[in-house]
């Protein structure tokens, strides 16, 4: 999927959604990376767009929301390394950070 630049007003928009269902669960949307053999796995990259222009813009945001539920809780957000298959290795590590002033 791709979206076309443009030099004078917005670029484009993707989105990728599941339709409501009235009397079953929602939809699901899984994106999967493939596996590597003879190197590391494939990678996930998510970036926000950046801005050029001088009148105090911010950058793109990125949002992360679990489901609502109007008669139980809310849904869950995980964020997992997996397991070391070796025992002299470590697991992935979790970075959060956020940039400087």
């Amino acid at each position: 999927f791709h979206t076309g630049s443009t030099t004078a007003g917005n670029s484009g928009q993707m989105r990728v959604f599941t339709g409501t269902s009235m009397q079953g669960k929602g939809g699901m949307i899984d994106i999967y990376v493939g596996s590597g053999d003879s190197s590391t796995g494939g990678d996930i990259s998510l970036s926000a767009g950046l801005t050029t222009f001088e009148d105090g813009a911010s950058g793109g945001s990125i949002s992360l929301s679990s489901g609502y539920s109007s008669v139980s809780s809310s849904g869950d957000i995980s964020l997992v390394t997996m397991n070391s298959a070796v025992s002299n290795g470590v697991s992935g590590k979790v970075y959060l950070s956020t940039g400087f002033a």
